[in-house]
């Protein structure tokens, strides 16, 4: 694959757990290209194909290289693209914002699936706000708007994308509330989207590949020869054990009985 090749990601139209990959490739200024999962034999067919070695998704191709795995695929496309630091303890510290986003979305990526608490799902945020604001608060020299000063990383991109997703859930008005106690992250959510591309894909590219709220948890389940319930829960196990397989989401938000 060329430089100036675009990296192919094969996900679901909507964010799940590939859209943090999606925003540091878009943040770095590179080109994508989005195959969606449209039908069970779609997926069938990249299983069959050998290249998801532990038939999950996403997939991310680029470089010539099959890359599975979110968080393995997060470091390697943050250094192609310029966004991940080189000294141990900033590495560690770009590494653990960027965890605690995984932490702090997973309630929101759930919910389509599982329906209802939505309100609990967005109020889930608050202690990874106070954090996140805290290391901004103390960034070497008072410098900014990123966690390491002028520099973009990982971290910033993927707290923005997670902000951006409390967004689309919670809608403007209360995202603005919520953030009003927050000013640096007011400033690092803003100079974020101005990296790169990311403005282009998150309101340009974005809104024309995704499907609806709605229709999305019909969409990933739909490929898994699922019918979709009214509730996720009201599922049988071993349609939750065939979800969880396939996107690798979800397990921790279920009980022992539902598994």
């Amino acid at each position: 694959m060329a430089a100036s090749d675009p990296v192919v990601i094969t996900y679901w139209a909507g964010r799940g757990r590939v859209e943090p990959l999606r925003n540091i490739i878009a943040a770095g200024g590179g080109q994508m290209t989005n195959v969606g999962i449209g039908s069970a034999a779609d997926f069938k067919a990249l299983k069959d194909s050998g290249k998801l070695l532990y038939e999950q998704v996403p997939l991310i191709q680029v470089d010539g290289v099959d890359l599975v795995q979110t968080h393995a695929a997060a470091v390697y496309l943050s250094r192609k693209f310029g966004l991940y630091p080189s000294a141990p303890l900033e590495e560690y510290l770009v590494l653990q914002i960027y965890h605690a986003t995984y932490d702090a979305r997973y309630p929101l990526v759930a919910l389509p699936f599982v329906g209802g608490e939505k309100e609990q799902a967005l109020q889930s945020f608050s202690k990874y706000l106070t954090s996140w604001h805290k290391q901004l608060e103390s960034t070497p020299g008072g410098e900014g708007p990123f966690f390491l000063g002028a520099r973009a990383t990982l971290a910033d991109v993927a707290v923005f994308e997670s902000l951006d997703f409390w967004k689309f859930v919670g809608g403007d008005e209360k995202f603005h509330e919520l953030l009003a106690p927050f000013p640096k992250l007011v400033e690092l959510y803003v100079a974020t989207k101005k990296l790169g591309r990311l403005a282009e894909w998150c309101d340009v590219e974005r809104p024309k590949f995704f499907v609806s709220w709605e229709e999305y948890p019909k969409l990933v389940l739909s490929t898994l020869n699922v019918t979709f319930p009214s509730r996720l829960d009201s599922c049988d196990g071993n349609i939750l054990c065939e979800l969880a397989k396939a996107c690798g989401v979800f397990v921790f938000l279920l009980s022992v009985e539902d598994l």
